[in-house]
């Protein structure tokens, strides 16, 4: 009927009610018609039926490692949240699958079919196995998008660690610290060389007493570095720690050895965990957007299944500032 109408082809009307063209064009007033008629007749797209169509299932696979941030972080709720807030308003379903290593990440990945499409949030580990299956998703040309750049040509959303390294350390610097404690951690390096930056602008000299290396994200080794420091007379007025987590440790080490904050010593962390919001001394820390990287992955996967040939670039989300009680009087 709509075709008959405005003088086109039934294939046209369908595909523009699709939003599926293909090679075929269209007039901006040809197209604004045809929905425009479709609206008054009371159209609805059928998902099913274009599923079956298309040989589609409708499904967006969702691999999340469980333990992304330290407890407490939110970071995977973040990440929940986005993703939801935009595959909700569409007709896809999602299929959330969870893992805790590496081999429970393989696991998830090579049993997953039947999707339409892939997000995954990923340790920042590299093994032979789950690349491997990473290559096969690319090769059966799946779309898929990441959290972290996998260094395989697939579309991510990733935050810049360097700056979260150098927001943080600045941000102490311009409060008036001149002698910074740092965590290197080894799958962190990026961080490290953002401190390290972070002092060269500042023209700061950089002690490396100062330098730790601690290749974990929690808190237990905390409190014995801090001790360390002080027994072995060596200075330092401000902290920049791996999260939030450790902000706390860090702190209560503090204030134990009878220590102010932030007179004495500022200290800052990094997720912007709720505890970090809520403590006796709130902390200040560095926010990952895990919120809004979930949302843009969401919504440029969607462009990739609507067209697997399309270019997304991928996004390296800058991290923001979140400065408290702890590196700020109030």
């Amino acid at each position: 009927m709509i075709a008959k109408e405005v003088g086109c082809s039934t294939s046209l009307v369908s595909k523009v009610l699709s939003g599926r063209m293909g090679k075929s064009s269209v007039s901006l007033s040809l197209g604004l018609e045809i929905k425009e008629r479709a609206l008054k007749l009371g159209y609805k797209s059928n998902p099913i039926a274009s599923a079956l169509r298309r040989g589609n299932s409708n499904t967006i696979g969702v691999i999340v490692y469980r333990h992304d941030g330290q407890p407490g972080s939110e970071n995977v709720e973040s990440l929940i949240d986005g993703v939801t807030k935009v595959i909700n308003n569409t007709h896809f379903h999602l299929h959330w699958l969870f893992f805790s290593n590496e081999a429970e990440f393989v696991n998830q990945i090579k049993n997953l079919d039947d999707v339409d499409g892939v997000i995954i949030n990923r340790s920042y580990s590299r093994t032979i196995g789950s690349d491997f299956y990473i290559e096969k998703l690319i090769s059966d040309g799946i779309p898929t998008v990441s959290f972290t750049n996998l260094d395989k040509g697939i579309t991510y959303a990733d935050i810049s660690q360097n700056s979260v390294g150098y927001i943080a350390t600045k941000h102490l610097i311009d409060t008036g610290c001149k002698r910074i404690v740092t965590f290197k951690n080894i799958d962190m390096t990026s961080r490290y060389e953002g401190y390290i930056q972070a002092h060269v602008d500042a023209k700061l000299p950089i002690d490396e007493k100062l330098t730790i290396n601690e290749n974990s994200f929690s808190p237990e080794n905390i409190p014995s570095y801090i001790k360390h420091l002080y027994s072995e007379k060596i200075d330092f007025d401000g902290i920049v720690c791996n999260s939030d987590i450790q902000g706390i440790a860090a702190m209560r080490t503090l204030l134990a050895l009878g220590k102010k904050i932030p007179e004495d010593v500022k200290v800052i962390g990094v997720d912007d965990s709720p505890f970090a919001r809520y403590g006796i001394i709130p902390l200040s820390s560095v926010y990952g957007c895990t919120f809004d990287r979930a949302v843009w992955a969401a919504n440029s996967l969607l462009k990739l299944i609507d067209d697997p040939k399309s270019e997304v670039k991928s996004k390296t989300f800058e991290p923001k500032l979140v400065v408290r009680s702890s590196t700020c009087k109030e």
